[in-house]
């Protein structure tokens, strides 16, 4: 068949390009990508901005997380130490022992330095804890607890004592 041409499409290239399937991000004829030049860098630019603020607002909420932490463990702290002065025969030393004990047990680190103070009436004792919560490097600020617990006196009163 002399004269008759048959167009045959080849598999690995796009029809009507004319180049292979790894250069089809180019226009036909420009010479440049269809992304364009004006937008090149734009991801590295968002990064770098993005990231430092994400960053940052992860450790302020692992801060806050510390923080919850660090007021559930100072008010089970005071109320530890309450009951433990709070006995029948017990001193103040006992509730700070006590206190002191339940702290270094269950997290030392978190309220390192705490300042643990037991005060007492005729009818009641009060624990009160204050420390400064462990902060996370690269925070511009610490926050601190202080967390009460009182309590009635266990006491042997007498029938006809007044109450």
């Amino acid at each position: 068949m002399k004269g008759t041409h048959v167009a045959r499409v080849s598999p690995t290239r796009p029809p009507g390009t004319g180049c292979p399937p790894d250069r089809r991000t180019h226009s036909p004829g420009t010479g440049t990508s269809r992304k364009g030049r004006a937008d090149s860098g734009y991801s590295t630019v968002e990064a770098v901005l993005l990231l430092p603020v994400l960053v940052a607002i992860t450790l302020t909420v692992i801060q806050f997380a510390l923080l919850w932490h660090a007021r559930t463990l100072a008010q089970s702290t005071a109320r530890v130490g309450a009951q433990a002065a709070r006995a029948y025969t017990a001193t103040d030393e006992d509730g700070l022992r006590q206190a002191r004990t339940y702290l270094d047990t269950v997290d030392p680190a978190l309220l390192a330095g705490a300042d643990i103070e037991v005060s007492r009436t005729r009818t009641s004792v009060e624990v009160q804890v204050r420390a400064r919560v462990l902060a996370v490097p690269g925070l511009p600020f610490t926050l601190a607890v202080d967390e009460r617990s009182s309590g009635p006196l266990e006491r042997f009163v007498a029938a006809d004592a007044p109450r």
